[in-house]
């Protein structure tokens, strides 16, 4: 049982007892607010008979024990009979209610309470009478000065001896402060979830398992200051910290600063010192987030002490200016841009304050102006115009500022007194202390240029007379002006001829649909653009004559963007068609082989549809193996054999034979007049002069099918269409035997290449064939890693002698001293054969290292097939314990500890351990040379 005891004190502060009220199950009402100023005290007392029991009786006596012992404690306790009369409170329950205990003895609910409050009083008491279950309630009572207390009251059931019900008991305490307190704490929760969590920068806070004493501002030891960071562990994050970094609130909280992933623990450690001694500190640091990406970070640290003065944990606040920073290095990197623009333009530049005085200046302007750029920043733009176009100046000064900048001609004074024209473009800029920025371009020379127009018009005439194309020149009417001698022979019309005529009558343009092109010289005039016709359009002159050509119109520009006229370029491209059309014809040969194409042969077919030659045959063959030849030797190789392939279907066919590449690795033999069985004896003759013939050490093998169309009833894709069908089914009976031999072919090229290769091989299969009985596997999977064995180098067939006998040297760069390209080599030719396919991925991986440092992927671990990582342990054991002529081999211990110091790095450590312990140590090692 659980409740309240309370010590009893006399007026002299003597204790002379204990009150214990034990706490009761009760059920809670909804809280309710009563205020002192709404009691009603009725200032007539009535007296009410006395109730029968002994209890009432002392409780009116205001000096018997039982008063005592309630007044000396500091609960509120009041007593009421059966009919709602209080019988009986202690001083701290009259106080509650501001009245003497007199004004409440005796007295209702309604007489010192408000109507609303006595109601749910009564209505209380009458729940507690029926169900004899006591009711807790909170109410908060409000003093005269608006002050609130909260009152947590329990009212029970009063019984008798004989268990009848002679009134209620309550007890009642204030738990102001405590309310108050939950509100304070509610508040600090709600600003700290305002000022933590939902602020946009990013919070942190570290706290230290036992607070320390630090001497303020002065230096730790390394050893002190490890000591402090290792006993920080992260508390409390906020949601813009997990943001800023791409983490997980699990990899923040309760890890050291030094575990978190985004920045180095030497960094913390060399930062932590100068925090500790200041305790406070900003740095500005670049890291990464979990997506790789650069990160600015700037954070404030600030370390946090108790009351007594001890440091408890630091305080982490960072914000990302990743923004900032890059927008300040570009701004500065425009602002270094535009100056090395201003500083090595031709054209001046100068910039004045609304005074007119200069405040910038470049290099070319001092050139222009004759002055030094101090002397220049000691003057006024005034000092520099010429008397008489100062005022001008002014207005428009004046203009620029309304319109905010204007491009104009002006006219400066140099330090000798000579005078210079400028084109002068001008803009206002930073508001609201306005300057002019100006460039100036020095246009004296154009100015005399311009004396010389009439002089360039002739100029331009003789240019367009004496040009190797047809050149016409209109004014901006669209009349002809002029007509050079090409233009003359291709219009038909002389200079005097021409003259003062329509561009539009002097020559007809149309386009492919025979259409006329009209407006040339309005077109070119009013876009201000050169209109460009290629060369599918045709003039057609006033003689009927018709010549392809090539068109230009550009408009001639004037003053201030005025046109003056169009120039028309006419070039004569009808040789230059006929040439192509001569190049088309090429189009119908293969550039490989010098074959027709498919194109030709679709032409041909068209032409054989109406101009049969019956019997005739069709016959295809295809190449086996290009993809393998191309995917493991190069495509060099693989255009090799198909060029091979061509010169012996052209040696055996005959003069009006058609033989096309129809594709990639498709020939098609069109045999005019021949029958099935001449079509046979072509067939023959081209697999006789295959079985000859190898291509870098490369046999060549087709597959071959024809079809024959005896009657102009038959289609020709359907003939075609059987021949093909017929070299498929040649393909499948004898391209998977085709396949297989081509790769022990192979294999026997490579055992040639370097002496104990084949020895290699065959050791490294009775080696992986061991090792899967070893580790219980099946005896078709043991049987999978002997053929492995013996496969597993087939990519070197790429590679030198040379090349061979260096990719067997042991190192610790293993990478480098391997010809890393032969296990792609081999995964190519093993996965394009269906009976070595299954063993494509073993070889493909038997280089990956355990760690990933491998190749040709980056496998690491469990990700590496165990086939691949047996045999990796297999190849290298025999590369170090087998005999060479060219190098010396190691023995049994030597070979043992190369296994063991590559564990974990190059090999699986628990293959490892296996094949020594159960195959080396146990001489369960079978050796060809045994």
């Amino acid at each position: 049982m659980s409740g309240i005891a309370h010590g009893l004190k006399d007026k002299k502060n003597q204790v002379f007892g204990v009150t214990i009220f034990p706490e009761v199950k009760a059920v809670i009402d909804e809280q309710i607010e009563f205020n002192v100023s709404e009691l009603q005290i009725s200032k007539e007392t009535t007296h009410r008979p006395m109730m029968s029991g002994n209890l009432f009786a002392i409780l009116e006596d205001p000096n018997s024990v039982a008063n005592r012992i309630l007044d000396a404690i500091s609960d509120f306790v009041f007593f009421k009979d059966i009919n709602g009369i209080y019988r009986g409170c202690n001083d701290a329950f009259a106080d509650l209610l501001g009245l003497d205990r007199d004004q409440v003895i005796g007295k209702i609910d309604e007489e010192i309470h408000s109507k609303k409050i006595a109601k749910h009083f009564r209505e209380m008491d009458d729940k507690i009478l029926h169900d004899s279950i006591p009711r807790k309630t909170e109410e908060w009572v409000t003093d005269g000065e608006g002050k609130k207390s909260y009152v947590e009251t329990i009212k029970s059931l009063y019984l008798n001896d004989q268990d009848e019900a002679m009134g209620f008991l309550g007890i009642g305490r204030d738990f102001t402060d405590r309310k108050n307190n939950e509100k304070q704490l509610a508040e600090n929760r709600l600003w700290q979830d305002i000022y933590f969590n939902q602020s946009t920068s990013a919070k942190l806070f570290m706290m230290l398992s036992n607070p320390i004493k630090l001497p303020k501002g002065e230096n730790l030891s390394t050893n002190e200051v490890e000591k402090i960071t290792s006993n920080l562990k992260i508390k409390h994050v906020n949601l813009a910290m997990l943001n800023l970094y791409g983490l997980k609130e699990q990899d923040f909280l309760g890890k050291n600063p030094c575990q978190l992933p985004f920045i180095k623990s030497e960094k913390i450690l060399d930062e932590m010192p100068i925090l500790l001694r200041d305790g406070q500190d900003t740095y500005l640091s670049r890291l990464q987030n979990t997506s790789g990406d650069e990160i600015w970070v700037r954070g404030t640290y600030t370390c946090l002490y108790n009351e007594e003065g001890l440091l408890f944990g630091i305080y982490v606040n960072q914000k990302d200016t990743t923004k900032e920073i890059r927008l300040d290095k570009e701004s500065k990197e425009k602002e270094t841009y535009l100056r090395a623009i201003i500083d090595t333009t031709r054209d001046g530049y100068y910039a004045v304050d609304m005074a007119f005085h200069f405040i910038d200046v470049n290099d070319a302007y001092c050139e222009m102006s004759g002055y030094t750029r101090d002397e220049l920043l000691k003057m006024t733009l005034l000092d520099v115009m010429p008397p008489d176009k100062k005022e001008n100046f002014l207005r428009q000064s004046d203009k620029i500022i309304n319109k905010g900048s204007d491009l104009f001609e002006s006219c400066f004074i140099r330090k000798d007194g000579t005078r210079f024209d400028a084109e002068v473009s001008v803009s206002t800029v930073g508001k609201p202390d306005n300057f002019f920025i100006t460039f100036v371009r020095d246009i004296t020379e154009r100015k005399q240029l311009e004396s010389f127009y009439l002089i360039e018009k002739e100029l331009f005439k003789n240019t367009l007379l004496s040009a190797a194309h047809g050149m016409m020149s209109t004014g901006p009417d669209g009349n002809v002006l002029i007509v050079n001698s090409v233009a003359e022979k291709l219009t038909g019309w002389t200079q005097d001829q021409a003259k003062g005529k329509p561009l539009s009558q002097v020559m007809t343009i149309v386009d492919r649909s025979g259409n006329e092109l009209k407006n040339i010289v309005s077109q070119a005039l009013e876009t201000g653009e050169t209109l460009v016709l290629s060369d599918d359009y045709q003039l057609i002159n006033h003689l009927g004559e018709k010549f392809y050509v090539e068109l230009s119109a550009a408009p001639i520009a004037g003053e201030k963007n005025s046109k003056r006229g169009v120039v028309v370029t006419l070039k004569d491209t009808t040789k230059r068609r006929e040439v192509l059309k001569n190049y088309e014809d090429l189009s119908y040969r293969d550039s490989l082989t010098g074959l027709y194409n498919r194109r030709y042969l679709d032409e041909c077919f068209k032409k054989l549809a109406t101009e049969a030659e019956l019997p005739i045959t069709i016959m295809v063959v295809d190449v086996n193996s290009l993809k393998l030849t191309n995917d493991a030797f190069g495509h060099a190789l693989g255009d090799k054999l198909l060029k091979t392939v061509a010169e012996i279907c052209k040696q055996v066919t005959r003069l009006g034979d058609v033989v096309c590449r129809s594709g990639g690795d498709e020939f098609v033999i069109i045999l005019p007049n021949s029958d099935r069985l001449q079509a046979k004896a072509v067939m023959e003759r081209i697999i006789s002069k295959v079985n000859k013939t190898y291509v870098s050490s490369i046999s060549v093998s087709l597959a071959i099918g024809f079809a024959t169309m005896k009657s102009k009833n038959e289609s020709l894709e359907k003939v075609y269409a059987k021949a093909d069908h017929s070299m498929y089914q040649n393909k499948l009976k004898y391209g998977k035997e085709m396949k297989r031999k081509a790769i022990e072919k192979l294999m026997q090229k490579l055992n040639h290449k370097s002496e104990g290769l084949l020895t290699h091989n065959q050791n490294v299969s009775l080696y992986s064939y061991q090792f899967g009985k070893v580790l219980n596997m099946d005896e078709e999977k043991c049987d999978e890693l002997r053929e492995a064995g013996l496969l597993h180098d087939i990519g070197k067939v790429m590679l030198t002698p040379q090349a061979l006998k260096k990719s067997e040297i042991i190192s610790q760069d293993f990478k480098a001293n391997a010809a890393m390209k032969h296990v792609e080599v081999g995964y190519q030719l093993l996965k394009e054969v269906d009976d070595y396919a299954h063993l494509a991925e073993a070889v493909l991986y038997h280089h990956e290292c355990y760690d990933g440092s491998g190749y040709p992927t980056g496998l690491k671990g469990e990700e590496i097939p165990i086939e691949s990582r047996i045999l990796s342990i297999t190849n290298f054991y025999e590369i170090m314990t087998g005999k060479r002529s060219y190098r010396d081999s190691l023995d049994k211990d030597q070979a043992i500890k190369e296994l063991r110091s590559r564990m974990g790095t190059q090999f699986d450590p628990e293959l490892v351990e296996i094949f020594i312990e159960n195959i080396v140590l146990h001489d369960n090692l079978p050796d060809l040379a045994n």
